[in-house]
C-alpha cells in the first residue's frame, strides 16, 4: 500500500511538472484548442490533493527554476526575432572606414559585434561567430567594433586603442590580433599593457607605431564613433550583435546567430 501511495504521488508531481513546463514555455500571445483542458487538469490535481503544490516546491525547486528561467529566455528570443522586421527597416549608422573586416569582403550579410576584449561574454559572442564565418565563407562577413566595460575591465580601454591602431596598420593582422587578444584574454586582464605589445610584435605589427597611434587623436575619435554608435542604437552592454540591420543583444547560441543570418539573407 505504501508503495502505491509513493507511486501515485510521483506521478501526480511528474503530471503537475509537465504542464508547468506546457504553460511556461508556450508564449503568451498563443492559445492551443487544448488550453482549457490542460488548465482545469491542472485545477482538478490542485483541488484534489492541496498538499502537492508545496510538496514540489520544496522537492522539486531545481526543475521549476529551470522551467521558468527557460520560460523567460524563450520569451526574450521570440521577442527579439519579432522585432527584426522592424530593425530591417530602420537602417543603423556604422562607419566601417579604418576598420578590420574579416571574411569575404563583397559578403552580402555582416555582422558587426559591439564588444570588450575582457568581457567573458563577448568571447562566448565571437567564438560562436568564428564558428558562423567558417560555415558562410561567401555569405558573412565580420566587422568588430569596441564597447570597452571600463568600470568593470581596467584594461578594456587601453585594448580597444591597441585593437584600433592595429586595423590602421594592416586588415588581416588586425584579424589575427583581435583573436590572439581574446584567446589570451586571462594574460591580457593580467598583464594589461605588456601582453597587448607582446602580442603585437609576434604578429609582424610595428609596435612603435601601434602605442603611438594608440595613444593619439585619431584612434579616440575612432573609439569615442563606436561608443556613440552603441549609444545611438540603445546599446547598454557587451556583447551586442548588429546581422545587416537586425539587433541580437547577448552572447546568442549557434542556433539563434544562424536564424538571424537566414533571416538577413532573406531580407536582401
Amino acid at each position: 500500500m505504501f508503495f502505491l501511495l509513493k507511486f501515485r504521488q510521483r506521478a501526480l508531481y511528474a503530471l503537475l511538472l509537465i504542464l508547468l513546463s506546457v504553460f511556461a514555455l508556450r508564449p503568451a500571445a498563443y492559445a492551443a484548442p487544448g488550453d482549457e483542458q490542460l488548465k482545469e487538469a491542472m485545477r482538478r490535481i490542485l483541488q484534489e490533493n492541496p498538499d502537492i503544490l508545496l510538496d514540489v516546491l520544496s522537492e522539486h525547486s531545481d526543475e521549476l527554476l529551470n522551467i521558468m528561467q527557460n520560460a523567460a529566455e524563450s520569451r526574450r528570443v521570440k521577442a527579439m526575432t519579432d522585432n527584426w522586421n522592424k530593425d530591417a527597416k530602420e537602417p543603423k549608422q556604422i562607419n566601417f572606414t579604418g576598420r578590420a573586416i574579416e571574411g569575404d569582403k563583397n559578403a552580402p550579410v555582416t555582422i558587426v559585434a559591439y564588444s570588450d576584449f575582457l568581457c567573458p561574454y563577448c568571447k562566448q559572442a565571437t567564438d560562436v561567430v568564428d564558428e558562423a564565418l567558417k560555415a558562410h565563407p561567401k555569405e558573412v562577413r565580420f566587422v568588430f567594433k569596441n564597447y570597452p566595460l571600463i568600470k568593470l575591465h581596467p584594461f578594456a580601454e587601453i585594448a580597444a586603442k591597441y585593437y584600433i591602431a592595429a586595423c590602421l596598420q594592416d586588415n588581416d593582422k588586425a584579424v589575427e590580433y583581435h583573436a590572439l587578444l581574446f584567446a589570451g584574454q586571462d594574460r591580457l586582464a593580467k598583464d594589461g599593457e605588456a601582453y597587448l605589445q607582446e602580442a603585437a610584435k609576434g604578429l609582424g605589427l610595428d609596435v612603435d607605431r601601434l602605442v603611438k597611434d594608440a595613444n593619439g587623436g585619431k584612434v579616440a575619435a575612432m573609439l569615442a564613433e563606436d561608443q556613440g554608435e552603441a549609444r545611438s542604437m540603445g546599446i547598454k552592454g557587451a556583447p551586442f550583435l548588429v546581422i545587416n540591420n537586425l539587433i541580437l543583444p547577448g552572447a546568442p547560441d549557434r542556433a539563434l546567430l544562424e536564424e538571424a543570418i537566414q533571416k538577413a539573407l532573406s531580407l536582401r
